[in-house]
């Protein structure tokens, strides 16, 4: 995109263009630039609820290993499902799950 409208500069300064085509490239650039950028929300809300979906497979297949007596069997499984914990301000606590 950036090289796009680069290009449209570009041909403006050698006076290839006017600048009312300069203008109407630069608002379909944008209009362009927006429509990919909900798109690419649209897909990471979509990962996102599907990564909710097999953690939660991932849970239901662990959580008689996760509730074991066996130590080592209950770490191992929690160790599955969880990839990162941020604590912050003693008290703010972020879980990151595993969804692969």
């Amino acid at each position: 995109m950036d090289l796009k409208a680069q290009r449209q500069i570009e041909a403006y300064e050698d006076e290839l263009i006017t600048a009312h085509d300069l203008k109407k490239a630069k608002e379909r650039l944008e209009k362009d630039r927006q429509h990919l950028l909900e798109q690419l929300k649209e897909m990471e809300k979509s990962e996102q609820e599907n990564g909710g979906i097999i953690v939660q497979q991932k849970v239901k297949r662990l959580i008689d290993d996760v509730l074991s007596l066996d130590r080592m069997k209950s770490k191992n499984a929690i160790r599955q499902l969880i990839h990162h914990v941020d604590i912050s301000n003693a008290s703010d606590v972020v879980i990151t799950w595993h969804a692969d």
